[in-house]
């Protein structure tokens, strides 16, 4: 924590968000579709584009902006059809 603190070790921040540690998904719907689980935002942006390319109506973040998504990590579209 040394970003975050002092010479002295007084704290200076406490971080309050350190983005999503860990992705919850289909494993179903990624067999369905031939998609690997993605393990970096690169992998992840690929996984999206090709379920929606495969399936228009499934979606990965929860926005259609496919980048590391911001205030997705907790909530999501399910990846299967609606």
């Amino acid at each position: 924590m040394a970003q975050v603190s002092g010479p002295n070790g007084e704290v200076w921040a406490i971080p309050q968000d350190t983005g999503p540690l860990g992705m919850l998904y289909r494993k179903d719907i990624f067999d369905q579709y031939g998609i690997q689980a993605p393990t970096t935002w690169d992998e992840f942006a690929a996984a999206a584009r090709k379920l929606h390319a495969a399936n228009p109506k499934a979606y990965l973040p929860t926005s259609r902006r496919v980048s590391p998504p911001r205030g997705t990590g907790c909530c999501g579209r399910r990846a299967g059809p609606t």
